[in-house]
């Protein structure tokens, strides 16, 4: 009776050495939580989306799908200094962070990467690539010799650039087949998402 207890204790705190080995974080970056929006901004817009009575960006909405999925840490990229919520402005400053190769300054993220061995990073597509300030984050965070697999919201363009730019700045990491979402259609995806999770095979899932 005593072998038995003992091997089942062993394979009980086997599982729980390896789940605690293996965490997961997921990082985002969205306009909702960037920018200081006016109370009567259209939130139908591609800009955010009403869920639950709360305004949430798009890549929130995909980012919080996986959180959930995974059971997963996670956080918002915040720059220090907020956006313009006026749109063309927006895409002006963007293409002048691109073309000077500006990395805005981003608020820390109260993390220690060393304990992740996985990592979403979920973006929307701007001028066909990554924002810079998730390159800020890329650039920040030592993510060398994880996981990482990028995920992206979109206006009908998909995916462009970013993913290249993921692996151009993250050496010597394990980077997984992305998913590219259009905006306008956010919220039926969940089905679409959680699909292209399994087919991740990521350890604990």
């Amino acid at each position: 009776m005593k072998k038995y207890i003992i091997i089942i204790f062993s394979i009980v705190f086997t599982y729980i050495g390896y789940a605690q080995n293996s965490k997961i974080l997921i990082v985002y970056f969205s306009r909702v939580g960037n920018i200081l929006f006016k109370d009567n901004i259209d939130a139908s817009t591609s800009a955010s989306i009403i869920a639950n009575n709360n305004r949430i960006g798009t890549t929130e909405y995909a980012a919080n799908i996986i959180k959930n999925e995974l059971n997963a840490d996670i956080r918002l990229i915040e720059i220090v200094d907020k956006y313009t919520d006026n749109f063309d402005d927006l895409v002006d400053k963007n293409h002048e962070e691109m073309r000077n190769n500006y990395f805005p300054k981003i608020k820390p993220l109260n993390i220690d990467i060393n304990k992740y061995d996985t990592v979403f990073i979920g973006y929307p597509v701007w001028a066909n690539d990554v924002p810079m300030a998730v390159r800020s984050f890329i650039r920040d965070y030592n993510l060398s010799s994880k996981t990482i697999v990028p995920f992206c919201t979109h206006d009908g363009y998909g995916a462009g650039r970013s993913y290249n730019t993921i692996r151009n700045m993250i050496k010597n990491a394990n980077i997984l087949n992305g998913l590219a979402l259009d905006s306008s259609n956010i919220q039926y995806e969940d089905g679409r998402i959680k699909s292209w999770i399994r087919n991740l095979k990521i350890n604990n899932y």
